[in-house]
């Protein structure tokens, strides 16, 4: 089951004002955006090992509706981010998540260099080996729109990454044809047959069957005072999703949840700075956890492999926290650094 997981727009220091100013609402969307990544992660790992029934019950909450919320929260902070700062916005995109994205293509080839064309698994289907071209098109983003996906989450980040592409044009667009673009879209997800349907075709038709959420969020961000945005947030989305019904029995409930979430974070405003900064590390993690996990699975249930269901969990853990510190931060803050130097070179 594929998924996506956004990392915030929002820099360090817009979250330290935030937590100083006793703003909590993008620590508020950083531990949701963790908690559906959780909801993305444990099914995936039941699909490898056999989880004890409070883990199972998590797919109950339907991963796909939490790809949905995720795409709402990306869009929500893309325009957010656009709005504030235009300036870079796509080398700030770029290289926010290709660090991440590269280690993730290359954890997803190890396995069949290690064992061979092709990897089978005691549940999940055998996986073959890609050719040339698929793997040049996946490390090129390019996966569901010329060539077929190599790693199970990737096809929503190729989504989100369209939208990131097409975000300059859409802050220009009147609200009228973006709605547009929101019912057309949802009515294309309401009617896929399956949740395979949405993510394995080609020439970019999951971006238009969920982009709807997407652009829902980039919609509410414009008009977020307006009740009539807050009501279609709520709606729109809980109609597509009991229309669809996606996999999970809670799948209304979990997008109906999560975009009250969204629209009332901006009020919660007594959250100590200690639980902001945790909340705030929290969804740091949720992007590594996204991009990572599926392919660390995949090594440790190569040829069935058995492992005790815990093992696949702090293995991910492990792998997701060691990512986050040894790569993500550690380029992140580079590449401010190197701004730094540049904004005063400039100003010389």
């Amino acid at each position: 089951m594929a998924t996506t997981v956004e990392r915030s727009n929002i820099t360090a220091q817009d979250l330290e004002r935030a937590i100083k100013s006793k703003d909590n609402r993008w620590a508020i969307l950083a531990a949701l955006r963790f908690v559906l990544a959780l909801i993305v992660m444990f099914p995936h790992t039941g699909s490898f090992a056999n989880l004890p029934k409070p883990l199972h019950y998590i797919d109950s909450f339907s991963p796909i509706t939490a790809v949905l919320v995720f795409l709402v929260i990306s869009g929500y902070s893309i325009a957010h981010s656009i709005n504030t700062e235009r300036s870079g916005f796509y080398s700030r995109r770029l290289g926010r998540i290709y660090p991440l994205y590269f280690v993730c293509m290359v954890l997803t080839l190890i396995p069949f260099m290690v064992w061979g064309p092709s990897i089978t698994f005691e549940k999940w289907p055998a996986l073959s080996m890609p050719n040339i071209k698929e793997v040049i098109g996946n490390f090129a983003l390019l996966e569901g729109f010329v060539v077929r996906k190599i790693s199970a989450p990737t096809w929503s980040l190729t989504v989100e990454v369209l939208f990131y592409a097409l975000a300059p044009i859409l802050v220009l667009l009147r609200t009228r044809w973006l709605l547009l673009f929101v019912g057309i879209s949802a009515i294309m997800f309401a009617d896929a047959p399956t949740l395979y349907f949405i993510h394995k075709p080609m020439h970019g038709n999951a971006a238009l069957m969920t982009g709807w959420a997407w652009v829902l969020g980039f919609l509410y961000y414009r008009h977020k005072d307006q009740p009539w945005a807050k009501n279609l947030l709520l709606v729109v989305g809980a109609i597509v999703i009991i229309q669809n019904r996606p996999e999970g029995r809670l799948a209304e409930l979990t997008w109906l949840c999560a975009t009250l979430l969204i629209i009332h974070a901006p009020e919660i405003r007594n959250l100590p700075a200690r639980v902001s900064r945790t909340f705030v590390y929290l969804g740091e993690l949720s992007y590594p956890l996204y991009i990572l996990h599926f392919p660390v699975l995949v090594l440790l249930g190569a040829n069935k492999a058995h492992h005790p269901w815990w093992v696949y969990v702090v293995t991910v853990f492990i792998v997701t926290i060691a990512a986050y510190h040894l790569i993500d931060a550690p380029y992140r803050k580079s590449v401010k650094r190197r701004a730094s130097i540049n904004w005063r070179a400039q100003a010389a």
